[in-house]
């Protein structure tokens, strides 16, 4: 036993291999996912469509709240640790990490008791759910373990520890709420019992976090804390931005539903919104298995590669995911037959929803190339004129449509996402990513 937990001490204090790296990391991501899936289908079994659409619409608002709270100070954390990690400035690395600790803790309590304070009057005035109250003001105890443990995330895989990274950022939190579900729901019932397990299961990982980087620091030499507080802000505050409009695009549509819909709808649109996470996850592995050898393009300027490799890998996730399509297209309902049966009457909403997200994830492709030639600043503005239109859509469909009004707002924005992306890569690098598209010289 002693010689175990000595070899996992171990793991942490060293850098795995690239190639452990990069298949402990996708095992992880999978686990993850897979484990978000599995929380969701047992909580809908649980509680039923009413209950669990309360749940997913009160744990909207906290992960909202959490966003704000994190501060954008996670990519900042992987940015200056990394740096400070590979150039040995422990100084470097404490100073950060105290600042950003400082700065995680005060904003994310303040938001935490910012939404236990508004819980009243958004359940009653806002969303017009009484009920919803009690869940606001307990999944709100969530909001710190969840901020905190991102950024203990963040900081270790700036020291390249990327497994721990994972399974703190995907798959722990779930392993651990889903074995707190059923007890919970026993002790306290059921709707309360899951928001508990929750909250339990966070503040459980972020202690795994917090022992999982004292284990890191321990191995290197102990050095006064030393970085400018100036530079965290200005690195964090234009990612809270970036952050927050990834977030939104996909959490609007449930907010917006829950206002002028009842709960039973929220859970409907929130189940199909996770199979269709499936297929995109799917996708962007496919994807990703391009994105080195595509930046080695990019960086050597040769363009015609690139636009070979780049439409290879379009038709490869395309070929990959047309089954998977098809099945959903043909059989909508069963596809969330594992919800229960309350959630069958979704088929349509899911139909809507997969191909959104399909379409996205088959020519999501040209961010990843913008991001890669430097064009992060296209790349931000593509993501909030994203949001802008989901958010015109969603005003505009989901009082009079509730769940397909919402499900048509997000498949717009992705649908939009994507088309701006193909705009500006062929603005940028001289050809279409779309194989019908032929054009003379460049574009070709």
């Amino acid at each position: 036993m002693i010689a175990l937990v000595s070899r996992r001490l171990g793991a942490l204090r060293t850098a795995p291999s690239m190639r452990e790296v990069a298949l402990s990391s996708f095992g992880a991501r999978l686990l993850g996912v897979l484990l978000a899936f599995l929380f969701n289908v047992m909580l809908a079994r649980l509680l039923g469509a009413e209950a669990a659409g309360l749940f997913f619409l009160a744990l909207s608002v906290v992960l909202v709240a959490e966003a704000v709270g994190r501060f954008g100070l996670e990519h900042s954390l992987v940015r200056f640790v990394s740096a400070a990690y590979t150039q040995q400035d422990w100084g470097g690395v404490a100073g950060v990490w105290r600042h950003a600790l400082r700065m995680g803790v005060s904003a994310s309590i303040m938001m935490a008791l910012l939404i236990a304070f508004l819980a009243a009057p958004a359940a009653n005035q806002v969303f017009g759910k009484p009920e919803l109250q009690s869940l606001l003001l307990t999944l709100s105890a969530a909001i710190v373990p969840l901020a905190l443990t991102k950024l203990y995330a963040a900081a270790l895989r700036g020291t390249q520890r990327i497994l721990i990274y994972q399974l703190l950022q995907n798959a722990l939190p779930f392993v651990l709420v889903i074995a707190l579900l059923v007890p919970l729901d026993m002790q306290f019932g059921k709707t309360h019992g899951a928001a508990l397990s929750y909250v339990a299961g966070w503040m459980m990982a972020l202690g795994v976090g917090w022992w999982s980087w004292s284990v890191v620091m321990e191995s290197v030499p102990v050095a006064q804390p030393a970085f400018e507080r100036e530079r965290l802000l200005a690195s964090c505050v234009p990612m809270l931005a970036v952050t927050l409009s990834a977030l939104l695009l996909t959490q609007m549509p449930m907010l917006f539903i829950g206002i002028w819909a009842d709960a039973q709808e929220v859970a409907i649109f929130n189940a199909a919104v996770r199979v269709a996470l499936l297929g995109a996850f799917l996708l962007h592995s496919m994807v990703s298995i391009f994105l080195p050898k595509l930046s080695e393009l990019i960086a050597a300027g040769r363009l015609a590669d690139l636009k070979r490799v780049s439409k290879q890998s379009i038709m490869l996730a395309a070929l990959c995911v047309i089954p998977l399509w098809g099945a959903v297209l043909l059989f909508p309902a069963s596809m969330l037959a594992p919800f229960g049966e309350e959630f069958r009457q979704g088929g349509e909403v899911l139909m809507v929803v997969f191909t959104g997200q399909m379409l996205f994830g088959i020519f999501g492709i040209g961010g990843e190339l913008l991001l890669m030639g430097g064009y992060e600043h296209l790349a931000r503005r593509i993501s909030f004129m994203s949001l802008l239109l989901c958010f015109a859509a969603c005003l505009l469909l989901v009082p009079g449509h509730r769940a397909m009004g919402a499900a048509v707002a997000i498949s717009l924005a992705s649908v939009g996402h994507a088309a701006m992306c193909l705009f500006h890569v062929r603005r940028h690098f001289g050809f279409w990513l779309v194989p019908s598209f032929t054009f003379t010289g460049s574009a070709k």
